[in-house]
């Protein structure tokens, strides 16, 4: 029996930043965070529109692992990114931009113990999140609206760095409580 499934794209998925012509994608159960982040936009969260949730190595359930890996890459893009600004290539600035976005919306729902269900009203869904950065809608809706503008990179790399301490407050505090949720 193959780990590898097809997955028919959810039209709540379909958002002209992130998926356009896709139908569907293919989700390997075994993938690694790493690998899941590379391939397709939100894979993890798609899969958990299909897939229950102990079939694969969900993100949400395991987020401390899963977000390191996101932080992580993200410093990665983060160079690359501010390479091109410097160069003034925002046309090549775009695709990293918008893959780095997928991450934030990512670790925003996963920090909060839940995959992304929709891309459709993201800014509404995040505004209900217990944990997030300040201004978070606005920010992310200027992003979205401005993918390869150099102030979106800087709002992004704001946005990242707010989410960091966040992420590690909520860590360490969980690590504290003498029962952690």
């Amino acid at each position: 029996m193959s780990d590898t499934v097809e997955l028919l794209l959810p039209e709540s998925f379909l958002h002209p930043l992130f998926y356009q012509n896709t139908t569907t994608i293919q989700f390997n159960k075994q993938v690694s965070y790493e690998e899941g982040l590379e391939k397709d936009y939100f894979l993890f969260d798609i899969a958990a529109t299909v897939l229950t949730q102990n079939e694969f190595n969900a993100p949400w359930i395991n987020k401390k692992d899963a977000v390191t890996t996101v932080l992580k890459k993200w410093k990665l893009q983060k160079e690359i990114i501010g390479e091109f600004f410097k160069k003034r290539d925002r046309a090549s600035a775009k695709v990293p931009m918008i893959r780095s976005l997928s991450y934030l919306i990512c670790c925003l729902n996963w920090v909060n113990e839940k995959p992304v269900c929709s891309l459709k009203n993201i800014n509404s869904m995040i505004v209900c999140l217990k944990y997030k950065p300040i201004n978070v809608a606005e920010r992310l809706s200027f992003i979205t609206d401005n993918p390869n503008h150099y102030h979106s990179y800087i709002q992004l790399s704001q946005l990242f760095e707010e989410f960091e301490k966040q992420f590690y407050k909520i860590e360490s505090l969980k690590k504290a409580s003498p029962n952690p949720q």
